[in-house]
C-alpha cells in the first residue's frame, strides 16, 4: 500500500478498526492500510460491504474518520498515542 492516497478513497486499518475517507495526494497514517472502497460510496454502504466481504467484522465497531490533509493525518496518529 502507498504512503499516499493515489486517490479518494476509503482506506481500513483492521488492527485499529478504523476506515478512512482519505483525499488523494494525503499522507496515509502509520500502519497497515487496505483499500477498500471508492469515495463515491456512503459510508454506511462502505459498513455493510466491509461486514459482508469480512464476516469477522459483523457486529463490530468500525471508526469512521476524513482526512483531508496530512495535519489532520498526523493529528489522528497523535490521537492514538494517548495523553501526553
Amino acid at each position: 500500500m502507498p504512503d499516499v492516497a493515489e486517490k479518494t478513497a476509503y482506506y481500513m486499518n483492521r488492527q485499529l478498526a478504523v476506515v478512512a475517507l482519505v483525499s488523494r495526494g494525503v499522507r496515509l497514517p502509520k500502519g497497515p492500510w487496505l483499500w477498500v472502497a471508492d469515495s463515491s460510496l456512503a459510508a454506511w454502504q462502505v459498513e455493510k460491504m466491509l461486514g459482508d466481504v469480512f464476516p469477522v467484522l459483523k457486529g463490530t465497531y468500525l471508526t469512521f474518520i476524513t482526512l483531508t490533509s496530512d495535519v489532520e493525518a498526523k493529528e489522528f496518529e497523535r490521537s492514538l498515542q494517548g495523553p501526553t
